[in-house]
């Protein structure tokens, strides 16, 4: 039996139900039989207004479900395109810098970068306003720059990196905070530089905005050298050295230089006093010291040489560069700068060069006294 037979057995059915209900109807006196083409009028009319009304809401709750599944589907797609965006330009950063395909023989094809972000930016287009693909495209222009200028630093790269991620940081918030507002219809702003210096700060790594004061810097490492030593132990009295400074960077030639902290760590039984020096030329350097030039001791000697990286000169039994934390206050462009420009790790830093030194002070007073001398 196919889908028309069983139509028409409805219809037939209805059509029998219809004409028995009338006719018990009329039978039984429910209805008048002078008033029954009127009531059959009205009874077809509100049908009829039913079946309009309710066409009219089924098509409308279609519609308005069709449009809610439209936007949700809409919603998915941008967030999908908005995410592989984001996903695909951090690529780009991690590397800090954009790849551009090149094929020669016997070289394997790499990915070309930039294409890949410009069919990015375009699938963004296509979600977004043209207003915000330009602030997009800007923002990604900005934070390229950031990237090409961060790789020219060179050796200063260490200085420059708390910037390098304050600036990176601004400009990718800002971008987010343009697909937020595009995607959930909400004004959103970018974190605010000042909640970034401080996630930084939290992070050690302090922004400091201000040019290095070299004379400022040097002072410091003076002062708080000798307040790190005297809390070792050591006995002397606190040098100035800030005219020492100012002559130092007066001028480039023929300048002030060799200066020194010196101070007793050890007598011998003959009663020579031993003493340990820190001297500067570009880069601080300390040991122990002769009294005058080519002075001769052998007792003194034998125990410094058994010390391992100490060079002897006319004016040492023993010298050496700091093992780290190196310092060269003429250039100014050692990594350590950027802990003496730190107000809450210079002071951590010199008592680590301080405590190095003890290190090798108290490797010759043992030595020292295992000999006797």
């Amino acid at each position: 039996m196919n889908k028309s037979d069983k139509s028409n057995k409805w219809i037939y059915g209805i059509m029998v139900f219809t004409i028995v209900f009338l006719v018990i109807s009329i039978f039984f006196r429910l209805l008048d039989i002078g008033e029954l083409p009127s009531q059959i009028s009205g009874t077809l009319f509100e049908v009829v207004v039913t079946a309009i009304i309710t066409v009219l809401l089924l098509n409308g709750q279609s519609a308005s479900e069709e449009n809610r599944d439209k936007n949700l589907l809409v919603f998915e797609k941008k967030q999908e395109v908005y995410h592989n965006f984001l996903e695909n330009f951090k690529k780009i950063v991690m590397d800090s810098e954009i790849t551009i395909a090149t094929q020669k023989e016997n070289q394997q094809e790499t990915i070309d970068e930039l294409k890949d972000l410009l069919f990015q930016l375009g699938y963004v287009q296509l979600h977004t306003s043209e207003e915000n693909t330009q602030a997009i495209f800007k923002k990604v222009t900005e934070i390229i720059q950031v990237l090409n200028e961060y790789e020219t630093e060179g050796i200063h790269k260490q200085r420059e990196l708390p910037h390098f991620y304050s600036q990176l940081s601004s400009h990718l918030f800002e971008i987010v905070a343009i697909l937020k507002a595009d995607l959930y219809g909400k004004s959103a702003s970018a974190i605010e530089s000042k909640t970034v210096k401080a996630l930084l700060e939290s992070c050690d790594l302090f922004i400091d905005e201000q040019e290095l004061d070299r004379y400022e810097v040097q002072n410091y490492f003076w002062d708080e050298l000798q307040n790190q030593l005297l809390k070792l132990g050591y006995q002397f009295d606190k040098k100035d050295f800030s005219s020492d400074v100012t002559l130092y960077y007066a001028r480039s030639k023929n300048r002030h230089r060799y200066y020194r902290l010196e101070f007793p760590i050890f007598t011998l039984k003959n009663g020579y006093t031993v003493k340990f020096a820190v001297e500067l030329e570009n880069e601080f350097y300390y040991g122990l010291i002769r009294q005058y030039e080519n002075e001769e001791n052998q007792n003194v000697q034998s125990c410094v040489d058994e010390i391992v990286g100490f060079s002897t000169s006319p004016w040492w039994f023993g010298w050496r560069k700091p093992d780290r934390n190196q310092l060269d206050f003429w250039k100014l462009d050692s990594p350590a700068f950027l802990y003496l420009q730190n107000p809450r790790k210079c002071e951590r830093l010199m008592c680590q060069i301080a405590e190095e030194m003890d290190i090798y002070i108290k490797k010759f007073k043992e030595l020292a006294m295992e000999r006797e001398l």
